[in-house]
């Protein structure tokens, strides 16, 4: 257990090191923190429930430190992303150089690490909350690193805010944990709590821990500090932004809700479900309409937290209608899905900060070409792209698919409304799916291909091998992760198990090369289509997801392999390549693009980002601007369009729904006490002697 006190003496040597004046031991001090994260998140995945004991606190009980799977599972994502991270950063840290002094972010970055970890390994509610303060502040600093811009500093404030907001339902949620427990340890209270607080309490208690902690994974609601904070944090604090520190607000709304004081009935779950649904449709609409790259990859970010709470929710239903092997079904989604997501958008986070060091511009609308400029950055981005699209090979596919059958099989259920939400969720993903696809091929083909449209993106320039090599390691773990994701999927079920009522992975995993272990319909189905390769070869599990269904005994609802679909989608790209060369040799030409009969065309009048994303924008102007949309035409001899300007008024519609009215109440509330301050010392009297009545009249009434 040694690797507890050496990660954290690593990570005060790497703040040390970032500190320092000789900037060449910051990226190794801080590979040395990742690769002692990694080994402590082995230590923790092999002795679940083993703690670590640091000092009493008088009347409470002692702080501590608590080994839990899905905690060793999250450090393994944080160390994932930290690591490129530290790869990418000292590259593009350079472009600062001459107007910051670099060293307290290089130490920030240490320091969140490190606050992240303690999040993740406290198992009291005082370790939590003060590492939680610890982690808000930093992420504050590393957002507002570049400071110079007026919007930047704006942008972290509110972020900040936000999060101090959530903080405080967060301890309004617990609070009623600790005085039914009368203890501070998470043990403690999830042995006493649950047994010794009304249903009315628990509710509440469900109620603002969800929001609470939904403010720092960006849920509906209160997600509107995310498209803000992500334009104005460098590229690899955006990075860890999204990739890691996302992920701690979904792994408090599970321990409030699952761990410490479960769901007070399916209900609860329900309500997850379609939090995160509306959360998924409003992230990618945004981003499917969004010009500005690191604000597109927010709003996606916004859509994948939504996806993962989908998960959770489905899961917690799941396990409270008594359906324990669905319910880890979905709890593998979810947690796959956060998995995917981090390393994705790690990827293309870390891409914008290449795009924006090479060529200084991050709207799509005056980019194009790069791929032709920035061969390897556009090659890894093109498997980020594809990933988040979920299109196989590469990993979001499998989660995303595993996902939607989960929601399918809410038929076993045998409940009408849950059934309908379930459904509906399900149609959000789809529609999700299909937004994504669009948004990211739009963002891959405005950014890298045709022409350049700005010389912006004429002049730029390859970034470091360093973080060609961050963003390549990136690229290589998610298509590893989409080829073989039944293996992915049974190391999750581990994770899963500690909060599903079951483990049962074979359930959906089966063996299925070795006879005994497939039910007979299933095994007369599936070894005619050559089920059976692979079993001289791969080790259990196979490579197949199937499950039985559970009123039609003998059929199938859901069958599926990545695995030989890569293996089909290689021998038909090599087989059309094959074929392409042999018919084709002699017969093709190349020659110049016709342009419509014009030598050369403006590269301003090729298509852009804004005119691909306009269908989509008139389909839901309702939601994105309602009545907000002003044409200024131009036109010569008053007869002639020259052109039409669109200018959008409309404000974000989280704000113009929830964040403008609680403003405008919050000021009409200031206004009227602002008027009963008249100076007058006989008013102040007055005011206290009321006071004073109404706190006697509510002591007599209870």
């Amino acid at each position: 257990m040694i690797m507890v006190p050496l990660f954290f003496a690593l990570t005060l040597a790497a703040a040390a090191a970032g500190l320092s004046r000789a900037p060449r031991w910051a990226a190794p001090a801080g590979v040395a923190q990742v690769l002692a994260l990694l080994a402590l998140a082995g230590t923790v995945l092999t002795h679940p429930g083993h703690q670590w004991l640091l000092w009493p606190l008088a009347g409470w009980g002692i702080l501590r430190l608590t080994f839990t799977a899905l905690g060793g599972f999250l450090l393994v994502v944080t160390a994932l992303v930290f690591l490129a991270v530290h790869l990418f950063a000292p590259g593009y840290l350079a472009r600062y150089g001459d107007r910051y002094d670099l060293r307290p972010l290089r130490a920030t970055l240490a320091l969140l690490l490190g606050s992240i970890a303690l999040i993740l390994l406290a198992g009291d509610v005082v370790t939590f909350l003060v590492a939680w303060e610890l982690m808000s502040v930093l992420s504050y600093i590393a957002v507002v690193f570049d400071h110079e811009a007026p919007e930047n500093p704006r942008a972290a404030y509110a972020m900040l805010g936000a999060g101090e907001l959530g903080f405080l339902m967060v301890v309004a949620a617990w609070l009623p944990l600790v005085l039914a427990a009368h203890s501070i340890a998470f043990s403690t209270i999830a042995a006493a709590a649950p047994a010794r607080l009304p249903t009315g309490v628990r509710w509440a208690v469900f109620g603002l821990s969800l929001v609470g902690f939904g403010v720092k994974a960006g849920l509906f609601p209160t997600m509107s500090w995310l498209p803000r904070a992500h334009p104005a944090a460098p590229a690899h604090a955006s990075a860890v932004l999204s990739g890691a520190i996302l992920n701690l607000g979904l792994y408090g709304i599970i321990l409030t809700n699952v761990q410490l004081l479960p769901a007070p009935s399916p209900a609860a779950g329900a309500i997850v479900l379609g939090l995160g649904a509306a959360t998924a449709f409003l992230g990618i609409l945004y981003a499917a309409t969004e010009t500005h790259i690191k604000r597109l990859l927010a709003h996606s970010s916004i859509e994948n937290m939504g996806l993962i709470t989908i998960g959770i929710g489905a899961a917690m239903t799941f396990d409270r209608m008594g359906l324990p092997v669905l319910g880890l079904l979905a709890w593998i989604a979810a947690l796959y899905q956060l998995l995917n997501h981090s390393v994705y958008k790690t990827l293309l986070f870390l891409g914008a900060g290449a795009i924006d060091q090479a060529s200084g511009e991050l709207n799509m609308d005056h980019l194009g070409g790069l791929g032709r400029r920035l061969r390897w950055t556009s090659a890894f981005l093109l498997a980020g792209t594809m990933a988040i699209a979920a299109i196989p090979p590469f990993n979001g596919f499998a989660s995303e698919w595993l996902l939607l059958q989960s929601l399918l099989r809410s038929v076993a259920m045998a409940n009408p409304a849950l059934e309908v939400a379930f459904a509906l969720a399900g149609a959000t993903v789809a529609l999700a799916a299909g937004l994504a696809a669009t948004a990211f091929i739009r963002f891959y083909g405005m950014t890298f291909l045709g022409r350049h449209r700005s010389d912006h993106a004429a002049r730029a320039r390859e970034v470091t091998v360093s973080q060609r090599a961050a963003m390549g390691f990136l690229a290589a773990l998610a298509l590893m992760l989409g080829i073989v994701p039944t293996y992915v999927a049974s190391g999750l079920a581990r994770v899963a198990g500690s909060l599903a009522q079951s483990r049962d992975v074979q359930a959906f995993i089966p063996t299925f090369f070795r006879p005994a272990t497939l039910p007979p319909a299933l095994a007369s189905a599936f070894y005619p289509l050559g089920a059976a390769l692979g079993q001289r070869v791969l080790p259990a599990p196979g490579v197949v997801f199937m499950h039985p269904s559970t009123r039609l005994h003998a059929g199938v609802v859901f069958a599926m392999s990545p695995t030989y679909l890569t293996v089909a989608i290689a021998v038909a790209l090599a087989l059309a390549f094959a074929l392409a060369q042999l018919l084709g040799r002699g017969r093709v030409r190349r020659g110049h693009s016709w342009m419509g009969g014009a030598r050369t065309v403006d590269a301003g009048l090729t298509y852009t980002a804004t005119g691909m994303a306009r269908p989509i924008w008139v389909i839901f102007r309702a939601v994105l601007s309602p009545g907000q949309t002003v044409d200024r035409e131009e036109v010569v001899a008053e007869h002639f369009r020259v052109s039409v300007r669109r200018e959008d008024g409309a404000r974000y519609v989280v704000d113009r729904l929830i964040v403008d009215p609680a403003i405008r109440g919050a000021r009409t509330l200031a206004h009227l006490f602002a008027r009963m301050h008249r100076g007058s010392v006989n008013a102040y009297v007055g005011y206290a002697f009321i006071a004073l009545l109404a706190a006697l009249l509510l002591v007599r009434i209870t």
